[in-house]
């Protein structure tokens, strides 16, 4: 199972998809298909912009219910502010 996180992306990874961003509206545009170039350029600059970030999880902590927000485990409890 894959879990969609946004902002959540490292440095190389948002300069990567920022080339093949680039590279699919070049090569589109190039042969001619510009909706091809506008709708997949468009695409990939929101992923890049979001940092979206397709993990994949393990069955274990899908069971569990856990909460994951960058390596730190939700509890689900709330605490008053003082």
């Amino acid at each position: 199972m894959r879990k969609i996180k946004i902002f959540d992306l490292n440095l190389a990874d948002l300069i990567l998809r920022f080339y093949l961003m680039m590279a699919v509206v070049v090569v589109a545009g190039f042969f001619g298909q510009f909706t091809i170039a506008a709708i997949l350029g468009n695409i990939l600059a929101i992923s890049f912009i979001l940092a979206v970030s397709f993990r994949k999880t393990t069955e274990e902590a899908v069971a569990k219910g856990e909460g994951h927000l960058r390596g730190r485990v939700y509890d689900g409890t709330v605490k008053e502010a003082a």
